[in-house]
């Protein structure tokens, strides 16, 4: 991507209702980018409206109509697109054995086919500008917890899919970074209850409650502020050559240590933690 000043980028940020994908485009309007911003209710576009340098965009990221009409709207701006920012998704637990297959095809519609699927619609606007696409992964893109396996699947798949864009697109001078974000505050951790009843019965019911229990206590305890990302997400927009990957939270270096570790190793540690 050509070096411009932030007024004269156009941004696209999906999932702003909320977390890191609000406090995202808060921020790039501020330094005056043209943001769009995707949403899917009213209540958060009007919010959204508010705020300087943002348009806000009804996007469902999982219904095509939603993203023909953002890619007008950005057609109709006659800017291209200079930076697509992956960030919408969602996160299922469960024991695999019990886990549910619609499910799991409702975590990859979300958290990877949409991606793809919107990455597709936007890449005539990108490369032109010679855009940069910024994926929003996790750390459950680089080591997979027990009964988080099909977020963990998700992000995994996302990992691949930057790696082989990434390849692909550098001949045009584009670039593809991927965020892997550890836990950070937003509002999901008051709002999941790890002591339902969803699989009573199951021979893993005790250990997946105990498993959630010390993953939403991690996420209340251990998480850092959203502002950490956005701070990340500026300099991954302004560098000229970016990092292909940022990782950000608490105890960075042990994390990335731990994920590469012999998987038996890993497995005897987690096995502890989640028994």
């Amino acid at each position: 991507m050509a070096r411009k000043a932030f007024s004269e980028l156009t941004v696209l940020i999906t999932g702003a209702s909320t977390g890191i994908g609000y406090d995202a485009a808060v921020e790039l309007g501020r330094l005056g980018m043209h943001v769009l911003a995707g949403a899917r209710k009213e209540s958060d576009l009007a919010r959204l409206h508010e705020l300087d340098n943002v348009t806000p965009v009804r996007l469902d990221v999982t219904k095509s109509e939603d993203i023909k009409q953002v890619v007008q709207t950005l057609e109709e701006l006659g800017r291209g697109l200079d930076v697509l920012i992956n960030n919408a998704g969602v996160a299922v637990g469960a024991p695999l054995m019990d886990l549910n297959l619609d499910d799991l095809r409702w975590q990859f519609e979300v958290n990877v086919f949409a991606v793809a699927a919107l990455t597709r619609a936007c890449f005539p606007l990108l490369q032109p500008n010679k855009g940069r696409i910024i994926n929003i992964s996790s750390l459950s893109g680089r080591m997979a917890i027990p009964f988080m396996g099909p977020y963990a699947m998700s992000k995994f798949a996302i990992e691949a899919y930057s790696d082989a864009l990434r390849r692909e697109l550098s001949p045009f001078g584009m670039e593809v970074v991927v965020i892997q974000p550890g836990p950070i505050q937003t509002a999901i951790w008051d709002k999941t209850d790890p002591n339902t009843d969803q699989f009573a019965g199951s021979l893993f019911e005790e250990r997946a409650k105990r498993a959630g229990v010390a993953v939403i206590a991690n996420g209340k305890n251990k998480s850092l502020p959203v502002k950490h990302v956005t701070h990340v997400l500026v300099q991954a927009i302004q560098a000229k050559r970016p990092k292909t990957r940022y990782v950000i939270t608490k105890g960075k270096w042990l994390r990335i240590l731990l994920s590469n570790l012999p998987d038996r190793w890993t497995d005897a540690i987690l096995n502890r933690v989640f028994r």
